[in-house]
């Protein structure tokens, strides 16, 4: 049920409340979840207990709030009251999250104003549990202590000690354009998905092997540069689909809009040549199929936790960040693409395009004189 605006917002957040008190207090509380000037958007609406657990069985709210009966006189009286309930969806994570800081900020502010006016709050419920014509000289001498003690606090309150003004800042790589988390995100997680395409089909080297088809090419060539370069092509054209289809699709079901789309394509081309060659490296280490299975992917996950495919490369540790992080393909698209759109990537997308070109050449090369030497050496599927 947990939604998002367009351009990454928060939706509007569900709140049920179960009112057993049936009080001023209670009301104030209602009131200040409803005020959608303090936070993020909630909608709060009255419901009994059943209604409410029903609400959230069928995952249509976040959180029920249960205020128990009594809780606005105890408060009133600087009594013990009765403690609030908030009941949260455990189908969600962010939203009954944030309820639960809010339902924080406000006891707490609560628990400060009854310290400071308890007094004067148990003499105004006084006066309203008498039937009639409330007293109106008590009341104004509860309010003009009311007034003496805030005056006693005056330059603190009045403008307060601390503040917080928001600013924002245009500038000519952010100016009207508001960052998409999922345009953030996307690059990472594809050259993850890519490089474990990559791994599927490349290793078709080995059905080769074991049906024979290699012995008939080898009495034709005996190097298998060509042949391994082929395989590396047909893997780069299905990640090339895959990408374009994730880039493309991915943008229109996330509302992004990519502000360097040909840059953008350069990368595209670039980074299924360059994993594809580097898969092909890894399944010539491997030697043999099962090996392939097993090895490969520890190697494809290790790569993409280190490169940056997972989260951000600067919450890694010093070491792996520094020395290791840069030299893996799927860093230098991550890095590349998040300069490009971003302007906060490590290297530059030309760089990034170069480095992958570059690697993507050696490792073809490199896979398939290690596939040559191992047929060569009497191995088999």
């Amino acid at each position: 049920m947990e939604e998002e605006q367009g351009g990454g917002g928060l939706g509007t957040i569900q709140l049920a409340v179960v009112d057993q008190d049936d009080s001023v207090v209670s009301r104030f509380l209602l009131g200040a979840f409803n005020n959608d000037d303090a936070g993020p958007s909630i909608q709060s609406r009255k419901l009994s207990l059943d209604e409410a657990m029903n609400q959230i069985q069928k995952d249509k709210i976040s959180a029920v709030l249960v205020i128990p009966a009594g809780f606005g006189d105890d408060y009133l009286k600087a009594g013990k009251t009765p403690p609030l309930k908030l009941i949260k969806n455990p189908a969600q994570s962010y939203y009954p999250a944030i309820l639960e800081e809010m339902l924080s900020v406000l006891t707490a502010g609560m628990n400060a104003l009854s310290e400071n006016f308890s007094s004067e709050f148990s003499g105004i419920a006084e006066i309203l549990e008498v039937e009639g014509r409330p007293d109106m000289v008590t009341l104004a001498a509860i309010m003009i202590r009311l007034g003496t003690k805030f005056e006693t606090v005056e330059e603190f309150l009045f403008p307060p000690l601390v503040g917080y003004v928001e600013e924002t800042v245009a500038s000519e790589k952010t100016s009207g354009v508001a960052i998409n988390i999922f345009a953030f995100l996307l690059p990472m997680l594809a050259t993850m998905f890519l490089l474990f395409i990559a791994d599927s089909s490349i290793r078709d080297l080995y059905a080769e092997l074991r049906n024979k088809t290699l012995n008939r090419i080898r009495t034709v060539r005996s190097d298998l540069f060509c042949f391994v370069l082929a395989k590396v092509l047909f893997s780069m054209i299905v990640l090339f689909i895959c990408s374009i289809i994730l880039f493309i699709i991915g943008g229109l079901i996330f509302n992004i809009e990519w502000k360097h789309p040909v840059q953008i394509l350069m990368l595209i081309i670039g980074f299924p040549f360059c994993a594809s060659s580097f898969v092909a490296v890894l399944a010539s280490l491997a030697r043999s199929e099962r090996k392939a299975d097993a090895f490969n992917g520890m190697v494809i996950l290790s790569v993409s936790f280190i490169g940056g495919s997972v989260f951000a490369v600067n919450q890694l540790p010093g070491f792996l960040k520094n020395f290791v992080s840069p030299l893996l393909p799927n860093f230098w698209f991550i890095q590349g693409f998040h300069q490009l759109e971003f302007g906060d990537g490590l290297i530059s997308w030309q760089t990034a395009l170069l480095r992958m070109t570059l690697f993507g050449l050696c490792c073809c090369f490199l896979s398939g004189v290690l596939f040559t030497r191992f047929l060569r050496q009497g191995g088999k599927a």
